[in-house]
């Protein structure tokens, strides 16, 4: 078992690189011509939003991982991890962090790391850089909402596909689809997006 300080560096830069792959869209309802540039504006109006919850289900040939995201600007995040032997649950604020497992104490985390809002600004712009290939798909129907539909690689952590549904009503990404090899292990990655409510993040009662 990952100790308590590994473990929230490698929820957040994971869930920092994921979410970077799906992107608020700058262009109202439509879409651009060049689909390169729609996903890197949409990358810069993703980073206002501010707040969301998103649901991300990982599977590799060991594990299927859920986990559960809700972000309240500048600096709070309050991360879930469902793994089919333990829970985990992270909430991080500014360069603060604390970690429970299995439902047990709450446990604050060394002070002196690198504040998580600077650590998403960075690894979300290295995963941009990272991002090749793209393809614009047209539109799709999602759960009864027109999409437009945008398709990129990305070699960030390895070699991924990614497919990436956009709102043409408001922008927003709907959905996201990734697969490929990311840190050394084939995966297959969902995430969906929700906008409707934000929620109160706080430092938890450490005894």
């Amino acid at each position: 078992m990952k100790s308590p300080n590994n473990l929230i560096v490698s929820i957040i830069i994971f869930v920092s690189l994921i979410i970077s792959f799906s992107c608020k869209s700058p262009f109202g309802g439509g879409q651009s011509g060049d689909p390169k540039a729609a996903v890197q504006k949409a990358y810069e109006k993703f980073m206002e939003a501010r707040f969301y919850h998103s649901v991300v289900k990982t599977k590799d040939a060991q594990n299927e991982v859920e986990t559960e995201l809700d972000f309240v600007a500048p600096d709070r995040f309050s991360i879930k991890n469902q793994m089919p032997n333990m829970k985990t649950e992270v909430i991080a604020i500014g360069n603060e962090a604390y970690n429970r497992i299995n439902d047990g104490k709450w446990i604050k985390l060394p002070d002196g790391q690198i504040p998580v809002s600077e650590l998403r600004k960075q690894m979300s712009k290295d995963a941009v850089n990272a991002m090749k290939d793209f393809e614009s798909l047209g539109t799709e129907s999602l759960n009864g909402t027109d999409a437009a539909v945008y398709k990129f690689k990305s070699s960030a952590g390895g070699e991924t596909i990614s497919k990436m549904w956009v709102s043409p009503a408001n922008g927003l990404p709907l959905r996201v689809e990734t697969e490929g090899n990311f840190g050394g292990k084939n995966i297959q990655l969902t995430i969906t997006y929700n906008y409707d409510k934000e929620i109160k993040i706080e430092a938890p009662s450490v005894n």
